[in-house]
């Protein structure tokens, strides 16, 4: 008799219990469970990526939709003639093309702009990007053919392997085990992120001050005056001239204190040094969860709201600055299907690319709804308090000089770091940003009551690609930083204030908050090594 049919086998030998547990382990095996793993395991691998910057709530939907979509097609074909095993082996192929479409697009999309750009041919580049939908239309058909001819491929074969299921079964079990294994050490990490939080905040001050409207404007990207005549061969001496005309007081030996947004806002923002949350994280770590956590919870927006002001927070395209909880009014911009910023980056990744026009914002509607709604903010009640983080004139390059849209992009476009490269776009979309911002200040300086603070900045300089060493770093250092600041200059205002000094001097001379001026560092590190800090001086290079 064999006991292993049986359903109580409890009262069996030790051995006999054993294998009997092996053969029903074996035997759940054979169920094809793979294509809801396949369909989970790029959800929980980008969110094992972003874990530090995305919350759960933005994961768990489509996470559940995806997984319950591949049960479900499992589950609707698993009648079909040739069994479970064929059904699981065609559902997890479709699972691949479908997660892997949005892949394809961005990668041939890169390999023909890189051809083009070897023969220097930028009509044909700039074609390309405006038409990129055109691509669909040869990758599409290839990868419904590609479902078509594996799926009867699979229905032909006479005889699958017989382990073939439980093979695909475990390794998709061990794919899930990764992401999930980073995720549960980041969670580990968590009580120590929460000391350094406590650590970074500090304490604010309470006393009060005359209240005026403040401006806060990141241009991210932007270029110092002599960084864009030096590598550019641009002279951008008509807008800094027309700027200081309008009273701003324009600091032409500016720096930024980090080389990264997510380093550089949460120091400006709380106008203090990383150096004791770099020394407590540790040089290789690249958790970012306590910058993001400092750039919408900041000292700028406390210390302020406490005086009465209106924190108005523009939404970015950026994760940190794209939402913020802790405003009292959040400006945005919504057109797409999703609203998240995980789930849309998620959906470019797959087959819903062809629809990107639907799902995703569109980047250069997204930018001028900015600017526009940035002129109607002096009719707020005030005092207000507004940041604005507008990821202009960074890459993708969507502009031309005169503002017409030369592509339509979406948020995934914004991490082709290698775009840098192309300087004359990025001058052209820099003009066009200028022609924008001196627009927006007009209408600002132009509506009644007291003249406002407007604080001018951006966060870091560009990226200089195939430069040296030293050059790349001091292009990405040096940033635009511009003050108006009513009734007159402060004498704090000096050519080579940093970020970090920014609220300092306007919280000492509106305010009277006593802050005493910091040293004016600059520290450069890597994307994969944030918090591995190498000091620059004066002249631009690493101090040795």
């Amino acid at each position: 008799m064999n006991v292993c049919k049986e359903k109580d086998y409890k009262h069996t030998s030790t051995p006999e219990k054993s294998k009997c547990l092996s053969v029903a382990m074996r035997t759940r095996l054979k169920y094809p469970f793979h294509p809801l793993l396949f369909a989970l395991y790029p959800v929980l691998a980008l969110y094992a990526h972003n874990v530090d910057q995305t919350p759960f709530s933005s994961f768990l939907p489509p996470a559940i939709l995806f997984v319950l979509i591949a049960g479900g097609a499992t589950l609707g074909i698993a009648q079909h003639p040739g069994g479970r095993e064929r059904t699981g082996l065609v559902v997890s192929t479709i699972v691949l093309l479908f997660f892997t479409y949005g892949h394809a697009h961005r990668i041939l999309l890169e390999l023909l702009s890189h051809a083009f750009l070897q023969r220097a041919d930028f009509k044909a580049i700039n074609w390309f990007a405006r038409n990129e939908l055109i691509l669909h239309v040869p990758l599409l058909a290839g990868f419904i053919f590609s479902g078509i001819w594996a799926a009867r491929r699979i229905a032909r074969v006479d005889k699958l392997p017989a382990d073939l299921t439980r093979t695909l079964n475990v390794a998709a079990a061990v794919l899930i085990a990764m992401p999930l294994l980073q995720i549960g050490a980041y969670v580990l990490k968590a009580a120590r992120t929460e000391t350094v939080r406590e650590m970074v905040e500090g304490n604010t001050t309470t006393v009060t001050g005359e209240k005026r409207d403040i401006y806060y404007i990141i241009l991210d990207g932007y270029a110092r005056a002599d960084i864009l005549r030096e590598f550019y061969g641009y002279d951008n001496s008509e807008f800094v001239s027309r700027l200081r005309a309008k009273g701003f007081f324009i600091a032409d030996r500016a720096r930024a204190n980090y080389g990264w947004t997510f380093l550089s806002l949460p120091s400006s923002l709380n106008y203090q040094y990383l150096d004791e949350l770099a020394e407590r994280m540790g040089k290789k770590s690249n958790d970012l969860r306590i910058p993001y956590r400092m750039i919408r919870d900041n000292h700028a927006a406390r210390f302020l709201k406490a005086r009465g002001y209106r924190f108005v927070h523009f939404n970015s395209t950026w994760g940190a600055t794209m939402h913020n909880r802790h405003a009292d009014l959040e400006v945005g911009y919504r057109r797409g299907l999703f609203s998240d910023e995980f789930q849309r980056i998620l959906a470019e990744t797959t087959l819903l690319k062809v629809a990107s026009s639907f799902i995703v914002e569109d980047l250069a509607a997204f930018h001028l709804h900015a600017f526009e709604k940035l002129r109607a903010i002096p009719a707020l009640p005030g005092p207000t308090f507004t940041f604005a983080h507008i990821v202009l004139p960074h890459h993708p390059y969507l502009f031309d000089r005169d503002g017409n849209v030369k592509r339509h992009a979406s948020m995934l476009d914004q991490f082709q770091n290698d775009m840098w490269q192309y300087g004359d776009a990025y001058l052209d979309q820099l003009v066009f940003v200028n022609k924008k911002v001196l627009d927006v200040i007009d209408a600002i300086l132009s509506a009644e009551g007291p003249t406002p603070i407007i604080i001018l900045q951006s966060d870091h300089g560009p990226q200089l690609f195939n430069a040296r060493r030293d050059d790349y770093i001091r292009a990405r250092m040096a940033n635009l930083n511009a003050y108006l600041l009513p009734e007159g200059v402060d004498a704090a205002l000096y050519p080579s204030i940093t970020p970090v000094n920014t609220f300092r001097v306007i919280f000492n001379r509106y305010f009277d908050a006593g802050l005493p001026v910091l040293p004016d560092r600059v520290q450069f590190s890597t994307m994969n090594r944030p918090y591995d800090l190498l000091e620059i001086g004066p002249d631009g290079r690493p101090v040795r």
